[in-house]
């Protein structure tokens, strides 16, 4: 191959050192050549010589990592020889701002994080039921901060992490008076 040649891009936005790391190893196992990379806003750019490769690395990052998926074929050339298109690809792989355990809020609801693939699942901390959460919604990532029960009967309350309150818990179950806890506070307090 010629210095320089690719047949793919992958582009990685918004990835950590963890995730940089994996592909690095991606590539060194596979003996993937890099003809060139590029360091954009936002993330890197790296030139594959192997689309194949490259469409392969995006899957494995979504089933490790999880995140946002892009794979588009653009017309770059024909063969004279063969008369066929060649087609050079573009995967777009973004980690999103959220890992699993993590706590959000989205449509007005707070979801802990249960999985992270193709699709995300929350666990809603009001009714316990498991959701779809949809990326085309703000999705807010909140803070799980330390506190204490406060009050035990007749309903659950604990120390306002901010306000030093005690307000009463949207998601209560049996506790004890004084016992240390994590919350995350979006209107009301929800027990992590």
């Amino acid at each position: 191959m010629r210095k320089g040649y690719y047949e793919a891009i992958l582009q990685l936005r918004n990835i950590n050192d963890d995730v940089f790391g994996f592909i690095c190893r991606q590539i060194n196992k596979e003996k993937a050549g890099v003809a060139r990379q590029e360091n954009v806003r936002n993330g890197i750019d790296l030139y594959l010589a192997s689309q194949k490769f490259a469409r392969k690395l995006g899957k494995t990052l979504i089933e490790h990592f999880g995140g946002i998926l892009k794979i588009t074929a653009k017309l770059y050339s024909r063969d004279r020889q063969t008369s066929r298109n060649l087609y050079r690809v573009s995967v777009l792989f973004k980690c999103l701002d959220f890992i699993k355990g993590d706590v959000v809020m989205t449509e007005g609801k707070v979801f802990r994080i249960t999985a992270i693939s193709k699709k995300i699942t929350g666990k809603d901390l009001i009714t316990g039921k498991k959701k779809k959460i949809n990326l085309k919604n703000k999705v807010e990532v909140l803070e799980a901060k330390k506190t204490i029960v406060s009050k035990t009967r007749p309903r659950l309350e604990v120390i306002h992490p901010e306000t030093f309150q005690s307000v009463p818990v949207a998601n209560p179950k049996e506790l004890k008076l004084g016992e240390k806890i994590k919350v995350v506070v979006y209107n009301e307090a929800y027990l992590v």
